[in-house]
């Protein structure tokens, strides 16, 4: 784990924190070692407030989810955009079959928790998270001292899944600004790496 970050703060400290804000990452996509597909996702922060109590983020989509090429890609970690919402003192987003929490607090080191979800042909997958420690990394957006570093484990079991497929990897969420940088393996060998290129 990397260190020289400050102490963790609240899990909605780790959201965007200014709206109309233009997040833009690059996303490497590679399913063999030397073949890389490389594109660019953008998030625009629509609105910073708090609705029916509760703290509310809205990141809409500013540039279109696919790859270099024309291939389609499914970005993870909440990239298409959407509403993400501190509940419970957690960072809650939807995903596809439920929701997701990124960030639980109070945050420390060695927290761990899970959430599962319902998708198609009856798979469930569940994702395991477990708060490292509070970290800082450089990113081509910039430097980011306050941010806490997430591991993440995926499991998708059903039916129709054979042996089950997983993936784990590990995020970086930095105050007032979210995600900056993931790193995410599947073992059907494919690896996404994600970097904040800028902020504006």
């Amino acid at each position: 784990m990397p260190g020289g970050g400050a102490p963790f703060a609240d899990a909605g400290a780790y959201l965007p924190a200014r709206a109309g804000e233009q997040l833009v990452y690059s996303v490497q996509q590679s399913t063999t070692p030397g073949a890389a597909v490389t594109g660019s996702v953008g998030l625009r922060v629509a609105t910073v407030g708090t609705v029916a109590g509760v703290q509310t983020v809205e990141l809409d989509p500013t540039t279109p989810v696919a790859a270099q090429g024309g291939a389609q890609a499914a970005y993870p970690f909440g990239l298409g955009g959407g509403t993400v919402r501190v509940e419970g003192g957690a960072v809650v987003r939807a995903a596809q079959g439920g929701t997701v929490r990124d960030l639980v607090g109070p945050l420390r080191p060695g927290l761990r928790w899970s959430d599962a979800r319902s998708g198609e042909a009856g798979l469930t997958t569940t994702e395991t998270r477990v708060a490292l420690g509070p970290a800082a990394i450089t990113e081509p957006a910039g430097r980011f001292d306050r941010c806490v570093v997430v591991a993440l484990a995926s499991v998708v079991s059903g039916v129709t899944a054979g042996g089950g497929s997983t993936a784990a990897g590990y995020a970086w969420y930095c105050e007032g600004v979210g995600l900056v940088h993931a790193v995410l393996s599947s073992s059907s060998g494919e690896t996404d790496v994600i970097d904040l290129a800028s902020v504006r």
